[in-house]
């Protein structure tokens, strides 16, 4: 009897990427994150590093050890490949805009770039849309997320409060949050200052809409629901301005990645000191 064919350990490497991808990404928005796929985010990473180790093992027998190594360069090339393809697929998903409930009373709006004191164009496109949204909607309050950078004068929280108040949104609508330095932080902050100044206890889930570009709010909602938020994508368009736009994405692929492993880790820290 013949024996059946090894399974190859580039597919098995694409398909463990494939499982964690659906249950950090697409699992975690629809279903929310408390109760996306456990089984398939672990059945991917024991498939990833059983993968892994065949290919060392392969590796360390074979008397080309060169066509082991072209062969895991390539796996590895798939799954950059794939993995990025994926997460455009999810970042698309999650760029439109969403239609809020009326029990939500904030909006969180994700700071960018400045140039000197003023706002980047593709901070500025954040704010037409957040004042669109203000109008709107006149009694949400905002709360304006994003510290001081080394090349900027002021906090992208100040620039931002003082563009949206030079277009008509009242000052008492508007609260700085003047520390943070990337997404994760934007939230967090966010979130902690809705509980010491609102009165809103971190533990307690609320929802609030989240103004971003269209590339980025799938990673802010993921990482709001991480802090009890569940968020409504307000999508402001990226400039379209050379390859900017393509530039965004792609960087986005691989910081979603980061913030994917980061709130994992977050999660087996809790999970060990619970034990």
């Amino acid at each position: 009897m013949s024996k059946l064919p090894k399974f190859p350990h580039d597919v098995l490497l694409l398909l463990s990427l494939l499982f964690i991808l659906y249950a950090e990404g697409i699992a975690s928005i629809f279903y929310g994150l408390a109760s996306s796929s456990h089984f398939l985010r672990a059945l991917g990473f024991v498939v990833f590093f059983y993968s892994f180790l065949k290919y060392l093992q392969q590796f360390k027998k074979t008397k080309t050890p060169a066509i082991a190594t072209l062969r895991f360069y390539k796996a590895l090339v798939g799954l950059i490949l794939v993995f990025f393809a994926i997460t455009q697929v999810i970042i698309e998903l999650n760029s439109k805009d969403e239609e809020i409930t009326t029990d939500t009373q904030f909006v969180i709006i994700l700071g960018a770039g400045l140039d000197g004191e003023k706002p980047s164009a593709i901070l500025v496109s954040r704010l037409d849309k957040s004042l669109a949204f203000m109008h709107a909607h006149p009694e949400i309050k905002a709360i304006l997320c994003g510290g001081r950078g080394p090349d900027e004068n002021i906090s992208e929280a100040n620039a931002m409060y003082r563009y949206l108040v030079a277009n008509g949104i009242s000052s008492e609508r508007l609260f700085c949050e003047n520390y943070s330095r990337t997404t994760h932080e934007n939230i967090a902050n966010a979130r902690n200052y809705l509980a010491s100044n609102f009165g809103i206890s971190v533990d307690t889930r609320i929802k609030a809409a989240i103004v971003s570009s269209d590339f980025h709010l799938f990673r802010a909602k993921f990482i709001a629901k991480y802090y009890n938020i569940d968020a409504y994508s307000i999508s402001s368009p990226t400039p379209d301005i050379g390859i900017l736009p393509l530039y965004y994405r792609l960087r986005e692929g691989a910081a979603i990645m980061v913030d994917i492993l980061e709130i994992e880790m977050k999660y087996l820290v809790t999970y060990i000191r619970a034990i």
